[in-house]
């Protein structure tokens, strides 16, 4: 007599569940090397994400750690970190400070608060080598910038004795003619990237949209030409001597000591006003994943009353209405309130609707969040970072500041 055995295979679903308990107990340094030799045989991320199933995003840091041998070794030796850290960490295989300091700053949840000072600075750098490199081929001399120590001046702060502006073309044959490098606030062309000078037009033409984008209010690292000497070579200040000179008389008199408190406060305000900067990207970039849920987070109702109460005139300015816009997605509409919103709100569910209205109040926030409360407290911008705290947006350093609360460890200044 012929048995004939029965295999029950597992179904589908088991399969699915079976195959992803076993993904996830494989270490990450395992999940790298698996995706990694699955692209070794021709795989697209596309279908490695599909076969594996992770995320693309997790696919593509993957790959990123598989091709920088210190990502792969933080990745092995700091278990805390996960995929998009590591990933991360790549950008700086060259810079073994900055490695440390990321691994530090992802102990202590500070992370991408690191990670964006980190690209900031990384970007001035590489602009002031930019900048510097024109001036020396436009065989430029390059100057210190003026301070209360030093003789030189902004040539657009000068005069000659004819009361005439002096301009660039016109004191290239001083000898004082220098240039330096220094932050200036103005409006960023979009195609360019250079700061215009003329006044940006904020209006809509004819009521009509604007398709090409739009300038955008930033402070950037520019080449300010200089005179070193000024009244040596004839020049005169624009404005009156009274407060320059009360200024200069005032520092001079300094004793060391305060000298060096003077210049220590000048690097906090320089330095705390950059790290705001990068902040300010930081909290942008998490409202955006923050808000594309579909239900409104826990303590979002008592938040939205103590706005209305509180700051009603801060939630009807044209800025947030702006910023909500951009986070959601919306369309552009050139200048004015963006009419998008309206059809977002009516197309929604009902607990969705609520996380749109929640996001126009929080982009009103971030919009009346200027570079200026870290120093002199605002409530409610206090009011609005303690709430993002409160849903599990880490604060930086500057952003405690801003709030009262003590500082963390900052592992770049360390």
């Amino acid at each position: 007599m012929t048995t004939i055995m029965t295999i029950r295979l597992p179904r589908p679903r088991q399969c699915e569940e079976e195959y992803r308990r076993v993904w996830i107990l494989l270490c990450a340094g395992n999940r790298i090397a698996a995706i990694a030799q699955l692209s070794a045989f021709g795989l697209s991320p596309m279908k490695i994400a599909k076969r594996t199933r992770v995320t693309r995003t997790d696919v593509d840091a993957a790959l990123t750690i598989a091709g920088s041998e210190p990502a792969k070794v933080a990745t092995a030796r700091y278990h805390f970190l996960d995929l998009i850290q590591a990933a991360a960490i790549a950008e700086f295989e060259d810079d073994p400070e900055a490695v440390k300091a990321l691994v530090a700053a992802a102990k202590t949840g500070q992370f991408d608060h690191a990670l964006q000072r980190l690209r900031d600075a990384r970007a001035e750098n590489q602009r002031r080598a930019d900048l510097e490199d024109r001036l020396r081929q436009e065989g430029t001399l390059l100057a210190e910038n003026p301070t209360w120590q030093n003789k030189t001046k902004y040539l657009d702060d000068l005069r000659t004795d004819d009361r005439e502006a002096l301009t660039i073309e016109g004191h290239q044959d001083c000898p004082g003619h220098a240039a330096c490098l220094a932050t200036q606030w103005g409006y960023l062309d979009p195609v360019t990237g250079a700061l215009i000078d003329e006044d940006v037009e904020t209006d809509e033409d004819d009521g009509e949209e604007q398709d090409t984008a739009r300038p955008q209010w930033t402070s950037l690292l520019t080449i300010r030409y200089v005179c070193t000497d000024p009244l040596q070579y004839g020049h005169h200040s624009r404005y009156p001597d009274t407060h320059t000179s009360a200024a200069r008389t005032k520092l001079a008199d300094m004793s060391e000591n305060e000298q060096q408190a003077a210049r220590a406060q000048r690097r906090d305000v320089i330095e705390s006003n950059r790290a705001w900067t990068s902040a300010e990207r930081v909290r942008r970039t998490w409202l955006r994943t923050f808000v594309a849920r579909k239900t409104p987070p826990k303590g979002s109702a008592a938040f939205l009353a103590e706005a209305v109460a509180a700051d009603a005139d801060l939630l009807a300015r044209i800025g947030g209405n702006q910023l909500a816009a951009n986070i959601l997605g919306c369309e552009k509409k050139g200048f004015g309130r963006n009419t998008q919103m309206a059809t977002l709100a009516a197309q929604a569910s009902e607990q969705r609707a609520q996380v749109i209205v929640l996001t126009q109040v929080l982009a009103a926030y971030e919009d009346a969040a200027i570079r200026d409360h870290w120093r002199h407290r605002a409530e409610h911008t206090t009011r609005y970072l303690l709430f993002l705290q409160t849903q599990g947006y880490a604060l930086s350093n500057v952003e405690r500041r801003a709030c009262g609360l003590a500082p963390v460890p900052d592992p770049i200044e360390q």
